[in-house]
């Protein structure tokens, strides 16, 4: 392995909090990772956050406690953050650094990564289709999760949101239309769960580990678990070293990824005191002016890209012999397999070999493809000519995806706080969790009425949950808005001075809240037997009184009491 060479400085100037300022530096970067080597010989690992002409900021990740101005030295190693990644991490917890503390082995990574992530290229996105069963009646059949949507959970101080957390991550899963075949001809066991808590208590953590460690859900999870009393810096990188890893697991295994990152608020709160330490001027509740595109470089890495599988071909009057296979993601090449690569490349040794771009839809497809054959490398190596071989495409249609819960614990309960505020600008509806309900004694206290998932459509309906899915949503949203509207009139006239219609709907309120709403914390419904659930609380209407349902969906489903 190639020595990189690193420079040392000794020209720390001021130290402030966990920031240290360092003088006369030579072309420092961004984001450049930075050793703070301390006079009794221990090393402490940081980032620079600004550089300004020869002056560098930097972040200490342990805390500048025992730093001397005079006697410590900062090396600057010119890499950027990364994390090593690898399919086992699927079982393991981490901490918000990345290192495992679960007891278990070191992982051997299979790459390194940039924890900030690749530019995806907007042209190469999917629309989020097709659902994700979160087991939760509320969320699943009216505000359903598309694969690739990105949803936060707003919640409030003191609500369930750690508890609804752990059961989304318990009970999540693909859903599966038939015993033998599920929405997406995929297999169901190419899900999984990354979960990432910021700012947690010591409490919440073993909770969460505990949770999943005793359900087996920790199998298919990879927990990165930041607790409150952790450097502040450290809250920043934890989602991002999860999203990498979703990333990893998403575009290179294909697996179907949910990211689930709590609490937000702790994460903004760790942006607006680093900006504090900066000096920078304040926006909004004294949080920094760019903290909306701070959470748009989280939010947006969720979705669904369209990847091809390339191949390095050779026109033959047979048609294209294929070389080798190239895996790529936005045009480039990524990372190659080791098929005939690597003899193709011994076999050219000598030789001028032109390797050409046919470009994502070449104007000449080739009309038969064939892996290559040892027969037709000898051929080519004895031949006198040389070779153009060409970059096809193919169209990976199993490529996986990464879906987003991001939950918020809202300041005062107050929707209109610059967190939810910035969040609802960038992600796509949001479910909410409703103190008066959880007041009540229901759990999970999901209120239906200020929740919205923008993607829903493309995620549900026949094929992909039940023909009778939208209908039966909007059937839901209408009787239960209006049983409200009847609610506050009986409080006003009198449970005599309504009509007959309108007492059915408070009794349609109770049962709603009681039935459907409520639902234990080890419950894990299918979408079919939440739909079920609502079918027999809807039964309580006339036929007359369904006007949001097609009279296709009523003549099959509806059976009155």
């Amino acid at each position: 392995m190639p020595l990189k060479p690193t420079t040392t400085y000794a020209t720390i100037s001021q130290i402030n909090g966990p920031l240290v300022t360092i003088q006369n530096v030579k072309n420092p970067t961004y984001g450049e990772i930075v050793n703070v080597l301390l006079p009794d010989g221990t090393k402490r690992t940081g980032k620079i956050l600004e550089t300004l002409e020869d002056k560098a900021v930097v972040q200490i990740f342990e805390g500048t406690e025992k730093l001397d101005v005079l006697n410590s030295k900062v090396e600057l190693t010119g890499e950027l953050m990364k994390i090593g990644v690898a399919k086992h991490m699927l079982g393991r917890v981490f901490d918000g650094q990345g290192r495992p503390i679960d007891g278990g082995p070191e992982i051997i990574p299979e790459c390194y990564l940039d924890v900030e992530g690749a530019s995806i290229n907007p042209c190469r996105r999917v629309y989020p289709k097709q659902m994700i069963q979160s087991g939760i009646s509320c969320i699943d059949v009216m505000a359903s999760i598309a694969r690739g949507q990105k949803i936060p959970l707003f919640s409030g101080s003191g609500l369930p949101h750690n508890e609804i957390a752990a059961q989304i991550c318990r009970q999540a899963r693909l859903v599966q239309v038939s015993p033998k075949n599920d929405a997406g001809n995929e297999n169901p066991e190419n899900f999984a769960i990354v979960f990432a808590g910021m700012g947690l208590t010591h409490e919440t953590a073993r909770f969460f580990q505990n949770n999943f460690t005793q359900s087996g859900a920790i199998q298919r999870t990879v927990l990165f678990l930041n607790t409150s009393n952790s450097p502040t810096i450290e809250r920043i990188m934890t989602p991002r070293l999860a999203l990498t890893t979703a990333e990893y697991l998403a575009f290179t295994h294909n697996y179907h990824i949910l990211v689930i990152l709590s609490d937000m608020t702790q994460y903004c709160d760790a942006v607006r005191q680093i900006s504090i330490q900066k000096q920078e001027l304040p926006g909004r509740k004294s949080y920094p002016g760019y903290l909306y595109t701070d959470l748009a470089s989280i939010y947006e890495r969720a979705g669904r890209i369209l990847q091809y599988n390339w191949f390095l071909g050779v026109e033959t009057s047979e048609g294209v012999k294929q070389i080798g296979q190239v895996n790529t993601v936005n045009y480039k090449i990524a990372g190659m397999q080791k098929t005939n690569l690597n003899d193709l490349y011994e076999m050219e040794k000598g030789k001028k070999v032109q390797i050409k771009d046919a470009g994502i839809n070449p104007e000449v497809a080739p009309k038969e493809t064939k892996d290559c054959t040892p027969q037709l490398i000898a051929q080519i190596d004895s031949a006198p000519q040389n070779y153009t071989f060409v970059l096809y495409p193919k169209e990976n249609q199993k490529s996986g995806s990464i879906t987003q819960i991001p939950i918020l614990t809202l300041p005062n309960d107050d929707i209109s706080h610059t967190i939810p505020d910035l969040t609802g600008y960038i992600t796509e509806g949001q479910v909410f969790v409703s103190r008066k309900l959880c007041n009540s004694g229901i759990y999970p206290g999901l209120d239906p009425l200020p929740s919205l998932s923008r993607l829903m459509k493309s995620a549900i309906g026949e094929g992909m949950s039940r023909k009778d899915h939208q209908d039966v949503s909007n059937q839901l949203y209408y009787c239960y808005a209006y049983a409200q509207e009847v609610q506050n009139i009986k409080q006003i006239v009198g449970e005599d001075a309504i009509g007959a219609d309108d007492k059915i709907y408070l009794n349609f309120l109770s049962e709603f809240e009681q039935k459907f709403l409520t639902q234990g914390q080890f419950e894990n419904r299918s979408i079919f037997e939440s739909l079920d659930v609502a079918w027999g609380i809807l039964r309580m209407f006339p036929e007359r009184l369904l006007q949001r349902m097609s009279n296709e969906v009523l003549k099959e489903f509806y059976q009155p009491k």
